[in-house]
């Protein structure tokens, strides 16, 4: 799975013909911060774009109604709660002793749930400039 998630860290916009769910979980799979934060944000702002090319014109765009931003947030709750889940239980049959090796994975998950707020934040905010300066 390592290999397929370096793959569309060279070539992010590979994921958005991916299923959301898959998209998210691979890249939940990518270690190296940098990396995975700079592969999320291009998966996030291409699927807002699209998402906004389906709004007619002039009508606006709500962050909490937006079907992306809710599907993105649902696949990523899902994919952290089973990380989690896995990561529990490889704690517990280590006797309850802190692990060797940390649970990358679930590191990935708290880093893109912090992650697709901030995007989602900023693309609304440049989204609601734009229609300022669209009826000036």
């Amino acid at each position: 799975m390592q290999l397929k998630a370096s793959i569309y860290a060279e070539e992010p916009w590979k994921l958005s013909s991916l299923p959301g769910d898959e998209a998210i979980f691979i890249l939940s799979m990518i270690s190296e911060d940098d990396i995975r934060r700079t592969t999320v944000e291009s998966y996030l702002l291409d699927g807002l774009a699209r998402e906004r090319t389906l709004l007619p014109s002039g009508s606006p765009w709500d962050r909490e109604g937006s079907s992306f931003v809710r599907r993105s947030r649902e696949h990523l709750r899902l994919i952290g709660e089973v990380v989690q889940d896995d990561a529990w239980e490889i704690y517990v049959c280590a006797g309850c002793r802190p692990l060797e090796d940390k649970p990358r994975q679930l590191w990935a998950c708290v880093d893109m749930t912090v992650q697709f707020s901030r995007v989602f934040a900023k693309f609304d905010e440049e989204y609601q400039r734009e229609a300022q300066h669209a009826f000036q």
